[in-house]
Order: C-alpha cells, then sequence, then structure tokens
C-alpha cells in the first residue's frame, strides 16, 4: 500500500467502513506512535497548517473486521 507504515503486521485489507486495517494491536500501536511523531514534525514546520487535522489519539479493535483501527476519538 503506498503511504502506508512499513511495519510488520502493518495495514491489510481496509475494512467495509472504508479505514486503514491492521492486523495486530501491536501493529497498530506501532501506527499511533508514527503517526503523532510524524504529526509533532509537521506542526514544528508549519503550525498553522498542520494544526487543523485532528491528531489520531487511540487504538481500537473494530468488531466489523476483527481488526485494529486508529481513531481522533478520546478512549
Amino acid at each position: 500500500m503506498t503511504g502506508a507504515p512499513a511495519i510488520s503486521g502493518g495495514p491489510v485489507a481496509p475494512c467495509s467502513s472504508g479505514k486503514r486495517r491492521y492486523a495486530t494491536r501491536r501493529a497498530a500501536r506501532a501506527a499511533l506512535i508514527q503517526v503523532r511523531a510524524r504529526r509533532r514534525a509537521a506542526v514544528r514546520r508549519a503550525p498553522r497548517r498542520a494544526s487543523r487535522r485532528p491528531m489520531e489519539r487511540a487504538l481500537y479493535a473494530c468488531p466489523a473486521c476483527c481488526g485494529w483501527h486508529l481513531t481522533t476519538s478520546r478512549p
């Protein structure tokens, strides 16, 4: 997948909701850490533009696809 993090067990086929699906909790957690690091770097480079988009805060198990997703909502 283009633009997907290079994480073992990383993104697999998308969920029926269209969200990026991670096969394991561990892969989703690693992606969350990576996304947050990239986001912080983007905010330092261009604070106004980067701060408009909500940051992913948590991960959750999806009952529809039995995978894991990242969310901007609080857990």
